[in-house]
């Protein structure tokens, strides 16, 4: 049998997710990618498309959950406001503390749906997963040093993708 990758959907930011694709999952929790995806590089408050989005996923009774390969310095008030938990130092696409976070928080791969913005970390990770992804497209064009260098290579993967979904 041919590993045909995970079901994979492309909507331009968390904000732009339609109420009804949320209601319409049979994921009870959604995972985050924190930086790019639910909050900007810099930002230190919420963007208005990430508010949207944590109201359309209360309304269709997910749970919300957020990771970053990073310290989370930036994003841990943030989430203790929210009362989101939050994996940090996730070393995606490695699957270790993900899934010791996600058994923590008493889910299985299966009952989760991954948000992010990068092929390289974020499609990897729902591949081992075995679970669907939605890519997006980053919050603004501030990007460390490291995530520049591969996110020409991940653009050119993601349209591949994206082609792959449309035939």
């Amino acid at each position: 049998m041919v590993d045909k990758g995970p079901e994979v959907f492309f909507f331009p930011t968390l904000g732009e997710v339609p109420q009804d694709f949320l209601k319409g999952r049979k994921e009870s929790a959604l995972l985050l990618d924190v930086d790019q995806t639910f909050l900007g590089t810099l930002d230190r408050s919420l963007p208005s498309t990430s508010l949207r989005f944590l109201k359309k996923a209360r309304e269709a009774k997910k749970r919300v959950l957020l990771y970053t390969n990073n310290t989370g310095r930036r994003v841990r008030p943030i989430a203790k406001e929210e009362g989101l938990p939050l994996l940090v130092l996730a070393f995606k696409p490695d699957l270790r503390r993900t899934l010791r976070f996600l058994h923590k928080e008493g889910l299985e791969p299966q009952d989760v749906l991954l948000f992010g913005d990068q092929f390289r970390t974020d499609y990897k990770t729902a591949r081992r997963l075995r679970t669907s992804v939605v890519l997006l497209s980053p919050l603004s064009g501030k990007d460390n040093l490291w995530t520049r260098f591969h996110r020409k290579k991940d653009q050119a993967q993601i349209e591949k993708l994206r082609k792959k979904e449309t035939l």
